[in-house]
């Protein structure tokens, strides 16, 4: 900053010099003083617009929307022609969830710059919220006309043909939107979707791989691969997918929806409700969510409780259930329960608790032998560490247990304790590192369970959910232990 005040005095003290004084606080990040500095440039010149673009712009990134709209508006007062200001105004509306009146913002300032690829590709996306996707797809296109390099406006091109079904049209996009950047992985998503729509599901776990692999900090990706693992049946490479991506996005909608129907499928009825309410909490419109957990309590004899359920499923769907309401009216409760499921388009039937775990829950290799990698240098190995070690390990149903370590690598861990831990659990696992005597915590899911007559213990083989810190921690903590090799 201090670098900056000599040749900013050399402006003088009017009008322009505070302005730049207040760029020079945007840079800093103090907004407190810029806005000071705007405030003062306005006192000295009223029709000084740069100040209140300025000022419009600096509110809008503290989130004071009002504050900003005041500021374009005063900005447009003294330049009708201001292209930023209803630039800054589409923005602002976005924000607030005013779509229609960002629209009409973004197509003002279009019309004094018609040349500009960025807001012709903001009005594609506004037009796509209101799933307009004529309009958006001429305005992605306007984008793409004066910005060819635009690879995004190609993807989401693909995205909008996707979704109407015009998936060879897509599948042109998504090349075109490759060819000019390879390393986007929403193109990759989109392929996966195509794919996914068309029940081919190992292709479109490929194209989601592709998208971890170039970014895989992305929850979305981790949330796909979820959706294909499942459709595959293997549940559990889908609940470590939804692990890491609600680690990325913990108010990830789908990802608790998601978890809330492999529960089901897998027969931990309970854990499945929790997972459906906490995606109603983040969005109570899921009316299978709402009917899933009806189901539930059917199947457990609770009528009363999945009725409520169900009504509010078939409310969000418009529809009502007479024939239903008569039976609950009369207290014949099971006969209605099959009522409202027949309006729901379920069938009448109630499915029958699942008491054991599906095998292909286990069936991993199935998928490894079937996807093969991009390239033979893509397969690595890997250093597992053979040595006995005292870990704590903490699970909601059982509480804290100690055990010891067996088999351990930088991806999963096998540990031998006197408690039973069932297949699909989530567990912390706890533990000091004798050389360094830092605490380290990991988190897992149990993916293997044997059991040893002979030292009358459990066997736990349990997969490490990537988590960059407490990865990091628990590599040094290997590297300080001896006794390995290379598998």
């Amino acid at each position: 900053m201090k670098d900056f005040v000599p040749k900013i005095k050399k402006l003088g003290s009017g009008a322009q010099a505070h302005l730049a004084l207040s760029q020079t606080y945007i840079i800093d990040g103090d907004y407190d003083k810029a806005i000071e500095e705007c405030l003062t440039a306005i006192e000295l010149d009223k029709r000084f617009g740069p100040a209140h673009m300025s000022l419009a712009w600096i509110y809008a990134q503290m989130g004071r929307y009002e504050d900003s709209i005041e500021e374009c508006k005063a900005a447009l007062k003294i330049d009708s022609l201001s292209a930023a200001a209803y630039s800054i105004l589409c923005h602002v509306y976005t924000e607030q969830d005013r779509i229609s009146d960002a629209i009409i913002a973004c197509e003002k300032g279009l019309k004094i710059d018609d040349k500009d690829a960025a807001e012709y590709y903001a009005l594609g996306e506004l037009r796509c919220m209101q799933q307009e996707y004529e309009k958006a797809v001429e305005a992605f296109r306007n984008s793409l006309k004066y910005d060819p390099q635009l690879a995004m406006s190609h993807f989401k091109l693909a995205d909008i043909y996707q979704r109407i079904g015009k998936d060879s049209k897509a599948v042109d996009e998504v090349e075109k939107a490759l060819f000019l950047n390879p390393v986007l992985p929403r193109p990759h998503l989109t392929l996966g979707d195509i794919y996914l729509a068309q029940d081919d599901y190992l292709p479109a776990l490929q194209e989601y791989q592709e998208a971890l692999q170039i970014s895989p900090g992305l929850a979305d990706s981790h949330y796909k691969a979820a959706e294909a693992y499942t459709k595959l049946e293997l549940y559990l490479d889908a609940m470590i997918e939804l692990r890491i991506a609600l680690r990325l996005n913990p108010k990830m909608t789908e990802t608790y929806h998601l978890l809330g129907f492999i529960y089901f499928k897998l027969g931990k009825y309970e854990t499945s409700i929790s997972h459906y309410k906490s995606a109603l909490c983040f969005n109570q419109k899921l009316d299978d969510a709402y009917a899933y957990i009806g189901d539930i309590h059917a199947m457990h004899g609770r009528f009363s409780e999945a009725l409520k359920e169900y009504e509010s499923a078939l409310k969000l769907l418009g529809k009502s259930c007479e024939s239903g309401e008569g039976l609950a009216h009369e207290n014949r409760l099971k006969e209605a329960v099959s009522q409202y499921r027949i309006a729901l388009g379920r069938e009448a039937d109630l499915p029958k608790p699942q008491e054991t775990l599906p095998y292909a829950l286990h069936a991993r290799s199935v998928v490894e032998k079937k996807v093969e990698p991009a390239s033979t240098s893509d397969r690595r190995k890997h250093t597992r560490f053979v040595f006995s070690h005292p870990v704590d390990l903490q699970e909601k149903s059982v509480g804290s247990l100690q055990g010891q370590t067996l088999n351990i690598s930088k991806e999963g861990v096998q540990i031998k304790t006197k408690e039973k831990i069932d297949i699909g659990s989530v567990v912390n696992i706890a533990t000091k590192s004798e050389m360094s005597g830092e605490d380290i915590k990991v988190e897992g899911i149990v993916v293997n369970l044997g059991y040893d007559e002979e030292e009358n213990a459990y066997k736990l083989g349990i997969k490490l959910v990537p988590e960059p810190e407490g990865l990091h921690a628990w590599g040094g903590f290997l590297e300080l232990s001896g006794g390995f090799f290379d598998i």
